[in-house]
């Protein structure tokens, strides 16, 4: 989220409106200004292994942290619902 007062087209937004941004729009920005990354991975079971990884195992580990990210927050909202639920059920 980014807390920026902005003017847009539609009007101006406010400082706590969220700006929200697609996997697509991370990997775009990625490949516009950054072109071709690389990194070094440690290799847990060596002390002095690296392995270069690409551009594309680099987009790939994001989205799956951020998949796993939303998958978490689901399940906590799944979760609030049931006690929200339970709690209805007491009452």
């Amino acid at each position: 989220m980014i807390n920026n007062k902005m003017s847009t087209a539609k009007g101006d937004l406010e400082e706590d409106t969220p700006i929200e941004y697609t996997s697509d729009d991370l990997f775009g920005f990625m490949d516009k200004f950054f072109g071709e990354l690389v990194c070094l991975e440690k290799q847990d079971d060596h002390t002095d292994l690296w392995i270069p990884q690409s551009t594309c195992w680099i987009k790939q580990s994001i989205y799956l942290h951020l998949r796993e990210q939303c998958e978490k927050q689901a399940k906590q909202v799944d979760e609030m619902e049931v006690d929200k639920s339970e709690c209805e059920l007491i009452y």
